[in-house]
């Protein structure tokens, strides 16, 4: 769970950034910025209860000294699940403002919301201790088709299965956390769990040999894996 854990404060970062740019501190609570009113309805109401059963410290001072209906989109964003900030970033009206947050991972916005939703599947399951490790997930993630080009060469017809989901979290943790040994540590997992098991987590033939498993990954030495 790190790298997702580490992914979606990102992601809050931006949307909260993002969406205050575009019109205010309390943007989220206006309508016009979402792309479906309806749906924007639901999610505004289940962020109202979501705040006001929060005990992040933020949100319970904010509420406290302010009163406001609700507190800023930086400060609203704390109080939301994964699920619910994959949401909110879908529904946001302007794609402009959704490209924006889509560019900071590096990613073209199809390719963004197809893997955020796949990210959320994953954390669910990996939070009530699904096993991951051979695991056909229902929700696949879009294959990419030009970019980002190391997993357009590496990604595997088993669309299923984890290693397309590894593939998008070493990408996505070298956007927000290039420095983390998080990369390393996988690599030396997957070495330690044997070439037995690699077709059962949908591996392919060849796949030390990508470019998103080259060396150095943030401090792993030289060589094959």
């Amino acid at each position: 769970l790190d790298a997702i854990e580490r992914i979606e404060v990102a992601a809050r970062t931006q949307w909260a950034h993002h969406l205050a740019l575009a019109g205010g501190p309390h943007a989220h609570l206006d309508p016009v910025y979402a792309r479906d009113t309806a749906r924007h309805a639901r999610l505004l109401e289940t962020l109202e209860n979501d705040v006001r059963r929060s005990t992040e410290p933020t949100i319970v001072e904010h509420l406290t000294s302010y009163s406001e209906p609700l507190p800023p989109s930086w400060v609203v964003c704390e109080a939301m699940s994964f699920g619910q900030l994959a949401q909110w970033i879908r529904n946001l009206a302007s794609d402009r403002v959704r490209k924006r947050i889509a560019g900071t991972f590096g990613l073209p916005l199809p390719l963004f919301l197809s893997w955020l939703s796949h990210l959320v599947h994953v954390r669910n399951r990996a939070a009530h201790q699904g096993r991951m490790w051979n695991h056909e997930y229902t929700i696949s993630p879009m294959r990419p088709i030009r970019h980002p080009a190391p997993l357009v060469q590496d990604w595997s017809r088993q669309d299923r299965r984890i290693h397309n989901t590894l593939l998008i979290l070493l990408h996505l943790m070298k956007q927000v956390s290039p420095e983390s040994s998080w990369p390393a540590r996988l690599l030396e997992l997957i070495k330690r769990f044997g070439h037995q098991w690699w077709p059962h987590m949908g591996f392919p033939d060849g796949w030390a040999q990508g470019p998103s498993w080259a060396p150095p990954l943030n401090g792993s030495p030289p060589g094959e894996p």
